[in-house]
């Protein structure tokens, strides 16, 4: 294409001009295009320029930078620890709108100002042409992303829309069954920029497909939510599906730059894209499960009754909803021994012996507090619909995130410790 030629010429002669290694990268800080090197070149120029791609962990350190949202240019210093050498980077920009960033090396920061305007101008020329390249494509990945969250939308005609338009081509063939594989950052910094959030998703939804044969479709949905459409022809393994999220949720580290982190989720295989808004929506309840099934990679198919509470509002599952029988037990046992013990107790099929083992104490013991917790409130264990409400109960008081109870999380989430006796 003649836009690549133009856009290839003027960094070649750009990096002739100044006698430095020029490169031209997306918003993702992946190069599109790279000069010669001029001697000044450091270890991440040459895997990007070797592999095509750049080392995760210097994209990570480039967009801690701020560079995805830089409108006026700026320095992002070296990073030894990185092998990397200081950047001056000129945001590409038409119109307003970011479109790339243009990165000349500059190690010992002798740069002059005539230089910095030539960079400008070439970074102008640039950005009409990436813009020419872009508007020229005969599908626009903007348009299909949004076709893609219209599949998974809840509006029935949306989604409708979006299954016709996807199964025109011959993605009816290749989406024969369909995984989604969802990924949402969690536990960001107060320096984690939406933009950064962004392009490191992007990245991961990115990645390339540990199935064999598997076509994709993805989207970054809500600035903090990337989606994976795996289409096959027949039902994947778990073991695999996983392998491939593991993957997605290990780039977005590298790419986090430690400023945030994401888990995945991944929802049943579906027959086809039109039951594809089934399998996205327990994906992406299956990332909201991490409070009661800590791992940073979780299966709908492996979360059992969690799986169904999950569909309550975060923000109404608050204590006002756990049952009657786990609110009693509460209100009496201020310290949480009790409920620890009936946790373990329940979780363990109302094995005694199980349970005692658990819990590091003796059977006596175990009978005694489950006694106690009769006395103290009146409920019967033996029946089997006070069992079921506490299970329910703690299962719920696991995926809750209230202040008031973040004790009560600990104490029914860690039974392994040593719990004395009376």
């Amino acid at each position: 294409m003649a836009v690549d030629v133009d856009v290839q010429a003027m960094v070649d002669r750009l990096a002739r001009r100044l006698r430095r290694s020029v490169a031209v990268n997306d918003l993702a800080v992946r190069p599109l295009y790279y000069s010669a090197h001029f001697g000044d070149e450091d270890a991440v120029r040459v895997t990007a320029v070797l592999r095509r791609e750049a080392d995760s962990g210097a994209v990570g350190y480039m967009l801690a930078s701020g560079t995805s949202t830089w409108t006026t240019a700026g320095v992002v210093p070296a990073n030894p620890e990185l092998g990397m050498r200081a950047r001056y980077c000129q945001p590409v920009r038409w119109r307003g709108e970011a479109v790339g960033l243009l990165v000349v090396i500059d190690a010992d920061g002798t740069l002059t100002t005539a230089e910095k305007t030539e960079i400008k101008e070439v970074s102008d020329t640039v950005a009409a042409l990436l813009v020419a390249q872009r508007d020229g494509q005969t599908t626009d990945p903007a348009v299909q992303e949004l076709t893609v969250l219209d599949l998974i939308s809840s509006d029935p005609v949306a989604r409708r829309r979006a299954t016709t338009e996807l199964t025109a081509g011959d993605h009816a063939q290749r989406f024969t069954c369909v995984t989604a594989i969802a990924l949402t950052c969690t536990q960001a910094t107060d320096n984690a920029g939406a933009k950064h959030v962004e392009v490191a998703l992007r990245n991961a939804v990115a990645t390339e497909p540990r199935l064999r044969r598997a076509a994709v479709l993805s989207a970054v949905g809500g600035g903090d939510m990337g989606l994976l459409l795996l289409g096959s022809q027949d039902i994947p393994d778990v073991p695999a599906l996983k392998e491939h999220a593991t993957a997605m949720v290990k780039r977005s580290a590298a790419l986090a730059a430690g400023r945030f982190s994401c888990v995945a989720g991944i929802g049943s295989t579906v027959p086809g894209l039109i039951h594809a808004v089934d399998s996205a929506a327990q994906a992406r309840l299956a990332c909201r499960a991490q409070a009661a099934a800590p791992g940073p990679v979780l299966a709908w198919s492996e979360l059992g009754a969690i799986g169904p509470l999950l569909t309550i509002p975060a923000d109404q599952l608050t204590p006002a909803l756990l049952p009657h029988e786990l609110q009693q037990l509460r209100a009496a046992d201020p310290d949480g021994l009790l409920l620890q013990t009936v946790t373990s107790y329940l979780a363990h099929a109302c094995s005694g012996p199980a349970a005692a083992d658990d819990l590091h104490i003796h059977r006596t013991t175990l009978y005694y507090r489950l006694s106690k917790i009769t006395e103290l409130t009146g409920l019967d264990l033996g029946n089997g619909s006070t069992r079921l409400a506490l299970h329910l109960g703690i299962t719920m008081m696991a995926l809750m995130d209230d202040p008031d109870r973040n004790q009560d999380r600990i104490r029914v989430r860690s039974t392994k410790g040593h719990v004395g006796g009376h």
